[in-house]
């Protein structure tokens, strides 16, 4: 009778460890209503078995607890020094001249280093690229976001602390900025070369630009007016 007893116990322990294994390996997924700055939600996660779809929260300053990284990292602020760094190849073709004044070839490329032929507007384009990405690293800084992380002792969910997760915010800002520039010599070069093919008049050509860049600037404007109207509203408290 003890035997069959002991031999009951054996297998509801079995039957429940079973269980229990099974209902850890069952994920559950959930959207974090109210979130604050993911507190229930960081609680879930280290339990196990929970897996955050996604999050609202009106508050911004909590909303900011999250990386805020978008798919347009720094906005039009590219387009803004494009125009001047596209006079660097043109005064190192102007150079070249100057000192080979009988060269053909470098002749041609002085002609056509301008926003009005396709090689001007190829190497225009090119440098918006290469300014986007380089901007977004060192305005996002993924590196020291993933080293205050380490030192915080926090984690991206699912991913390892440390070099993982500064390889994977690397990863993740140079997709954002690619696709970001891809978009911006999009709307820009698409104008450029209408003008080229002489389907839109040259007054025209920098209109999305200019668009572009007022926009960037009263966002701006906008997002620190929002900050002082916030401080005042909770300067009692301070």
């Amino acid at each position: 009778m003890i035997q069959n007893n002991e031999g009951r116990y054996e297998r509801s322990c079995r039957l429940f460890l079973s269980a229990k294994r099974r209902l850890i390996a069952a994920t559950i997924q959930f959207f974090d209503l109210f979130s604050g700055i993911g507190g229930f939600r960081e609680g879930l996660r280290r339990a196990g078995g929970f897996t955050c779809v996604g999050h609202c929260e009106v508050d911004i300053y909590a909303d900011k607890n999250y990386i805020a990284y978008k798919l347009n990292p720094v906005g039009a602020t590219p387009l803004m020094f494009a125009s001047a760094a596209f006079l660097l190849p043109q005064f190192m073709c102007n150079g070249l001249h100057y000192l080979f004044p009988d060269n053909a070839d470098i002749q041609w490329w002085m002609d056509n280093m301008r926003l009005t032929s396709p090689l001007g507007i190829v190497v225009y384009m090119v440098i918006i690229c290469l300014l986007t990405v380089i901007f977004s690293m060192v305005m996002l800084s993924p590196g020291r976001i993933a080293d205050d992380l380490l030192k915080s002792g926090d984690s991206i969910q699912d991913i390892y602390a440390g070099k993982p997760t500064k390889r994977y915010l690397i990863g993740t800002v140079l997709s954002f900025s690619v696709i970001s520039s891809i978009i911006i010599c999009i709307c820009q070069g698409g104008p450029l070369f209408l003008q080229f093919g002489g389907y839109v008049d040259a007054s025209l050509a920098m209109l999305p630009c200019s668009i572009m860049m007022t926009t960037g600037l009263w966002i701006s404007l906008y997002r620190e007016a929002e900050v002082y109207r916030n401080m005042d509203r909770y300067h009692t408290f301070i």
